[in-house]
């Protein structure tokens, strides 16, 4: 079974009105609420009222014995050194007491404070720190009978004050009393907070979290900025079907390569952007050798007009070399003696072997025109067998910084890198334009300007 718990600063009002003789806020809240601990915050002016006459703890303590209720009371005093109008040390002090608090709760009891009482500073760190802290802690605001604001009575008449008196007049302790409590957010804080987070996460290319967070206050957004959302997600995520089909629906185009054979390619490649962006540099070199193979294949085909398919066939769903292919035309028979001259003295070139950068390297080096392309090729096949396998196959610690201690080529570095690359898509013969490398920064701002997060 659920209880709650109660933390309350204590007010000049507290326990009852000195005016009316109604309840304060802490007492109302304990009236309805019945928490099973009460955690009562005293600025020092109010620790030394409590002190002279224990009127918090008498009311409680009479109120317990009406409702057949027992209230466990914890006191705690200001640090006399927070001046009571400091809104940040009040903050920082409820955040560290309430982490105190929830530390010897259940998990089902209820946190509630009191944001009536106590100073204006008091009261808005309480409501920030209960609307940050969204459904786990319950803010609670007790009106006034009158619905006015309070009649506060001087500082010398704070003390006169006849506790069992005014006990016994309370109108409250009668039956039918009039419930002056009601919980209350600032939902439109939270969805600021929100807002904000939502931009942080487009802006670092972190989809997933974006959308998370945009669900739960999707009433707040524009239907087509979330589709929007939605699209950008699953693109992430390589589902190019879902992503034009969301595009249609709000006539958008995110994609700028379209053809069926190149956009996978194109798109794995701005993924790997995002992991360097990320700082996920094993991630990144990890992702090279599955681009590698293919992008070396399509140069092949553009600045060569060799079509490796010809000379393969597949075997387990992998795709490997077929002497029998390579022996019938001339081109097939030069790429074999390729494969001789650089594998012979490595125990010669096997019939089944599993195509991949390191054998198509051998022919590219041969056959291309180039020399910039065939540096880049080299660089890049470098990495893969320096870095990447490493990277795949052992727990290693690989950072900007320590990339040259892996490869023997000074200089180099994941910009670098990912420049090679790019420049291998343009030679494989990918339609693209220059700019559409920053598609995505492209993407992010049009994200935020569809679900209206360029405006406060």
């Amino acid at each position: 079974m659920s209880n709650s718990v109660l933390f309350s600063p204590i007010g000049s009002t507290d326990p009852m009105s000195s005016s009316n003789y109604h309840d304060g806020s802490m007492l109302h809240i304990c009236r309805v609420y019945k928490p099973k601990d009460v955690y009562l915050y005293y600025s020092d002016e109010m620790w030394k009222i409590e002190e002279n006459d224990g009127r918090s703890e008498y009311c409680l303590k009479q109120l317990g014995e009406k409702l057949g209720h027992t209230f466990n009371v914890i006191k705690k005093k200001d640090d006399k050194s927070i001046p009571v109008n400091d809104y940040n040390l009040y903050f920082d002090t409820y955040l560290k007491y309430i982490k105190e608090i929830r530390s010897t709760m259940d998990k089902e009891d209820v946190l509630l404070v009191n944001i009536a009482s106590g100073t204006p500073q008091m009261k808005a760190a309480l409501l920030v720190l209960a609307t940050i802290d969204e459904y786990r802690i319950k803010p609670i605001l007790v009106s006034t009978p009158e619905k006015s604001v309070n009649e506060h009575r001087g500082k010398k008449d704070r003390y006169d004050y006849d506790v069992k008196t005014m006990w016994e007049l309370n109108p409250d302790n009668n039956d039918g009393f009039i419930n002056r409590c009601s919980e209350t957010r600032c939902p439109n804080l939270i969805v600021l907070l929100k807002k904000n987070n939502l931009r942080r996460h487009i802006e670092s290319y972190n989809y997933a979290a974006t959308l998370d967070i945009a669900r739960e206050i999707k009433e707040y957004l524009p239907s087509d900025g979330l589709t929007f959302l939605e699209a950008a997600f699953d693109r992430t995520q390589l589902d190019f079907p879902n992503v034009s089909a969301k595009c249609a629906l709000i006539g958008e185009d995110i994609l700028p390569v379209k053809s069926s054979n190149d956009i996978s390619l194109f798109e794995y490649v701005l993924e790997m952007g995002i992991k360097l962006k990320h700082e996920k540099y094993a991630d990144f070199i990890r992702a090279i050798s599955p681009i590698l193979t293919d992008l070396f294949c399509r140069v092949l085909d553009k600045q060569c007009g060799i079509k490796t398919d010809k000379y393969l066939k597949s075997v387990k769903k992998k795709s490997i070399w077929d002497l029998e292919k390579l022996k019938k035309d001339s081109t097939g028979k030069r790429i074999y003696s390729y494969f001789r001259e650089e594998y012979d003295s490595k125990g010669g070139f096997r019939d089944g072997t599993i195509v991949a950068a390191s054998n198509l390297k051998c022919i590219l080096e041969r056959e291309l025109k180039e020399q910039r392309l065939i540096d880049v090729i080299e660089r890049l096949r470098e990495v893969e067998y320096c870095v990447r396998n490493m990277a795949a196959h052992e727990i290693v610690s690989i950072r900007k910084d320590n990339l040259e201690s892996y490869v023997e080529m000074h200089g180099i570095t994941f910009e670098k890198i990912l420049d090679d690359i790019h420049a291998l898509v343009v030679a494989a013969g990918i339609k693209i334009k220059s700019e559409d490398w920053k598609s995505y920064d492209l993407l992010n701002e049009r994200l935020i300007y569809r679900l209206r997060l360029d405006i406060s």
